[in-house]
């Protein structure tokens, strides 16, 4: 689906692709395998790279051992939180906002993500467009921020998905 000029969709057509992706049964099956394949490669990465920061942070000799370890510490429960919102649990109802944010974690290239069926994609991008740093609703206040998230927690919720990143992190 294209939206003009950068205008993030509106609200129905988010619930439009969502309900096509629920109505594609044979395509749902096909992602749901294809999803369960790429989630294990997307955690390999996610782990690959906290290891990579853990030992930069180790190794930072600038800083005292205590300083480290409460580094290290602190990237590790931050680092943790992302890693259950992103991978565990892993489910049908869950499957897109989890690919979502896998995607947004940058953990698939675009060869792996070009596997997904073309409405699961559009619906990814939709999301991505919420939560990307370069989206309208990031440069606005606050209010109209947490109106967004609010309602499409409340549309996800109604199919029983998972809630979206806060609008904390906006």
């Amino acid at each position: 689906m294209k939206w003009g000029a950068g205008k993030p969709p509106a609200p129905h057509e988010y619930v439009r692709m969502m309900r096509r992706n629920i109505d594609g049964a044979s395509d749902r099956r096909i992602d749901w395998k294809v999803f369960r394949e790429l989630r294990v490669t997307g955690l390999e990465r996610f782990c690959q790279s906290v290891l990579a920061e853990v030992s930069q942070l180790a190794t930072d000799t600038g800083q005292t051992s205590h300083q480290r370890y409460l580094a290290v510490f602190k990237l590790l429960q931050r680092r943790d939180g992302e890693l259950a919102d992103t991978f565990d649990a892993p489910r049908r109802s869950r499957a897109l906002v989890q690919l979502a944010r896998i995607r947004f974690q940058e953990l698939l290239d675009e060869d792996e993500f070009a596997r997904f069926s073309s409405e699961t994609r559009a619906t990814v991008h939709g999301f991505l467009d919420i939560w990307g740093p370069n989206h309208p609703i990031q440069a606005d206040v606050k209010g109209r921020a947490a109106l967004a998230f609010a309602f499409i927690h409340c549309f996800l919720g109604f199919f029983g998905m998972p809630c979206l990143p806060s609008h904390r992190s906006l």
